[in-house]
């Protein structure tokens, strides 16, 4: 049982900016303070959206976004459009219930970096008429800790077989690293 619950999330996108159109949704729940791995992380959220439904809510495709996602590997490629295929809407009300129904309730939200995962979640949750489950104050970057646990830039690999760029598999891969870089930093 999780003391603290902690939100990992990560998002694939068609953009960089903050109305980037949202292609996939990935997140866990883990608590900060104990060393899981990744098969013990077992509360995930996964889904894929539609690129028509981003078009409906006037998200932005980039083209250069686009061309890199068509250097990425065949498997990473293949996750943006499992089923099932979401719309916008519901993709995100459905990511917002999971987070609410977790036990205890989440306390922050954690992203590789919220200036890119959760400002762009937060202006789709407006862009849908639909209010953001987490409050600002509890946003948490993963580059801060990792640079603070590992300043020489010797992180070690955390993926452990996980597809890169599957944003549920990337989640798991950073809600480890930040359960050993706490340890690191606070508990060794």
């Amino acid at each position: 049982m999780r003391l603290n619950t902690s939100v990992m999330v990560d998002i694939e996108t068609m953009a960089t900016s903050p109305d980037a159109a949202i292609v996939s949704i990935g997140a866990c729940a883990f608590d900060h303070e104990v060393i899981n791995t990744h098969e013990e992380i077992t509360e995930r959220f996964y889904t894929t959206v539609s690129l028509t439904s981003n078009a409906e809510a006037s998200r932005r495709l980039e083209a250069g976004t686009i061309e890199w996602w068509l250097k990425q590997k065949p498997e990473a490629q293949r996750a943006l459009f499992e089923e099932p295929v979401r719309n916008l809407r519901a993709a995100l009300v459905e990511f917002r219930m999971w987070a609410q129904a977790l036990k205890p309730a989440a306390t922050f939200i954690w992203a590789n970096d919220p200036d890119f995962d959760v400002v762009i979640l937060k202006s789709a949750f407006n862009a849908v008429g639909q209010i953001w489950p987490f409050q600002y104050y509890n946003n948490r970057s993963c580059r801060t800790i990792k640079h603070l646990a590992w300043p020489n830039d010797d992180t070690p690999d955390f993926r452990s077989g996980t597809v890169h760029h599957k944003a549920d598999d990337d989640a798991v891969a950073q809600a480890v690293m930040v359960q050993h870089a706490y340890y690191r930093l606070v508990l060794s």
